[in-house]
């Protein structure tokens, strides 16, 4: 892929988790067998639309990870990689459904009331450093109703 202002084609450009220590597994890519980590391939499995002829960018098959060379260049190309993407598609790992809904909805509700609380963000400088600068100053406000502690828990617990 070239990247100018305008990819030729669009393209989604895939973010995942590799693991604590990445085990790998042969999948096939344009008719090539190519090994890539687990992980990548339920990423690909769990977020890809099939048989819609769909590019993804994934870092596993589209950059050569034998080749430190090309790792670096491509690792210098990934702010342009991700944002001539026409989306950008995050895994984190294997949740059950509800659960990885209820978790995002629950960071959403604590989101809204920090933005909230912070006069849409204006004062985030004087909500987390005082009026004064003098260091990190915590919110008496109660956490918002109806957050699943769970669900945020094995969010932020996956690798």
């Amino acid at each position: 892929m070239v990247l100018g202002s305008q990819p030729e084609r669009p393209y989604a450009a895939m973010s995942y988790c590799w693991g604590p220590v990445p085990t790998t597994t042969n999948m096939t890519v344009d008719d090539r067998r190519v090994r890539v980590p687990e992980s990548a391939v339920s990423a690909l499995r769990k977020v890809t639309r099939e048989q819609t002829g769909e590019l993804i960018w994934i870092d596993a098959i589209c950059i050569n990870q034998e080749d430190v060379a090309e790792k670096g260049r491509q690792v210098g190309m990934m702010k342009d990689i991700y944002t001539h993407a026409s989306e950008v598609r995050i895994w984190l790992g294997e949740l059950e459904d509800d659960v990885a809904v209820s978790a995002i909805e629950s960071a959403k509700r604590i989101h809204d009331q920090c933005v909230q609380a912070m006069n849409g963000l204006q004062d985030l400088a004087i909500h987390l450093y005082g009026h004064q600068g003098g260091g990190f100053k915590y919110s008496d406000a109660p956490l918002p109703d109806g957050c699943d502690w769970e669900a945020l828990r094995a969010l932020y617990s996956l690798p």
